[in-house]
C-alpha cells in the first residue's frame, strides 16, 4: 500500500517545497494542466 504525504503545518510543507525533485514536479503537472486548458479553451472559441 502506497502512503501519502501530507503536511502537518507549514514548516513541514516549505521544506517539501525546497527541494528540487518535488518542486520541478509540480512545475510540470502545472505545465501540462495549462497546457491542456489553453487548448480545450482554443478548441472551444474555435468551433
Amino acid at each position: 500500500m502506497m502512503k501519502i504525504w501530507i503536511p502537518k503545518n507549514r514548516e513541514d510543507l516549505k521544506n517539501h517545497l525546497n527541494d528540487p525533485l518535488f518542486k520541478n514536479a509540480y512545475f510540470l503537472m502545472l505545465s501540462s494542466v495549462t497546457s491542456a486548458g489553453s487548448g480545450f479553451f482554443f478548441w472551444l472559441l474555435l468551433k
